[in-house]
């Protein structure tokens, strides 16, 4: 159950560092890109987690997060 909790944590602390890093230039945005990349291979998996463990309050934070990327 920590593990499914964490989880969630994770992605709103990357939602957040993901937004906080497009002010800083050329090369974060590349970054960005590369990571927006990342979380669209990983979305399954958190899908995933949040059916698995009956929390579907998450999925809608997902969806957010990853329409940003």
């Amino acid at each position: 159950m920590l593990d499914f909790i964490w989880a969630g944590r994770f992605g709103r602390a990357e939602g957040r560092f993901g937004r906080a890093e497009a002010p800083f230039g050329r090369g974060l945005l590349d970054f960005g890109r590369a990571e927006a990349r990342f979380g669209r291979d990983s979305k399954n998996l958190f899908q995933n987690i949040a059916y698995s463990s009956n929390l579907s309050i998450f999925q809608p934070h997902f969806n957010a997060m990853w329409m940003e990327a």
